[in-house]
């Protein structure tokens, strides 16, 4: 194991052997970078939205006030509408 310092952060890394016989250093951060992502991926949809400047910058001091991220206000928010329709 290899502990490596940079900017007062201690990476611990450990030696992995590839199948070439290549030593690859993989840290914890990518590990669990790496697992995120894979949860991320099949647990969630992404949904990516236009609109006219400064709307986001709204939205998201609303939902900050509100205590809640800007992606959780604008689920709520459409979540409401179709029960609302019901």
């Amino acid at each position: 194991m290899v502990i490596l310092h940079i900017a007062h952060i201690d990476i611990k890394c450990y030696n992995i052997i590839g199948k070439a016989g290549d030593i690859m250093a993989k840290s914890r951060y990518e590990s669990n970078k790496n697992a995120i992502k894979k949860y991320i991926a099949e647990k969630t949809d992404e949904v990516r939205l236009r609109v006219p400047k400064g709307t986001k910058d709204r939205w998201k001091e609303y939902a900050e006030a509100k205590g809640i991220s800007l992606t959780k206000f604008v689920v709520q928010v459409v979540e409401q509408a179709m029960e609302n329709d019901e």
